[in-house]
């Protein structure tokens, strides 16, 4: 920009942006090629049924340090989907991605020591007797 340029900002809902339909059976079998294709129409965002995916992690990591400026999606999910005082909205309602501000920070620094690599190393025989248990119960 040029000295004495005036900078604007383009309205989000003034953007042509390409729609992901996460929400569609068909998604989960290929997400990697739809991600692909969306970030050929805009580098770093999309549209979906209940809002927009940021599709570029750089753009994520850029956005998460306006976390102060920004409401995490899960709770108009859970609206959206009828589940508001379901035992799954209310396990949703309190987790810490949904939490904000000075909880969301607090939640974050106690729980972290428990999500280092060493933790998972010494988790792993648990997790792998638990998926191999719940793959026994899915697909016998």
């Amino acid at each position: 920009m040029t000295a004495g340029a005036i900078a604007t900002i383009t309205a989000l809902a003034d953007l042509d942006l390409p729609n992901l339909p996460v929400d569609e059976p068909g998604f989960s079998d290929d997400p990697v090629a739809r991600f692909a294709e969306a970030r050929r129409h805009h580098p770093w965002l999309a549209t979906c049924s209940f809002g927009h995916v940021v599709t570029e992690y750089r753009a994520i990591r850029e956005l998460m340090g306006h976390e102060d400026q920004m409401l995490m999606g899960f709770t108009d999910l859970v609206e959206l989907m009828g589940a508001t005082g379901t035992p799954w909205g209310n396990f949703i309602a309190g987790t810490v991605q949904v939490q904000s501000g000075d909880t969301h920070k607090r939640l974050r620094s106690v729980l972290a020591p428990a999500f280092t690599p060493r933790q998972a190393n010494q988790q792993r025989p648990l997790m792998r007797a638990v998926i191999a248990k719940l793959l026994d119960e899915w697909a016998p």
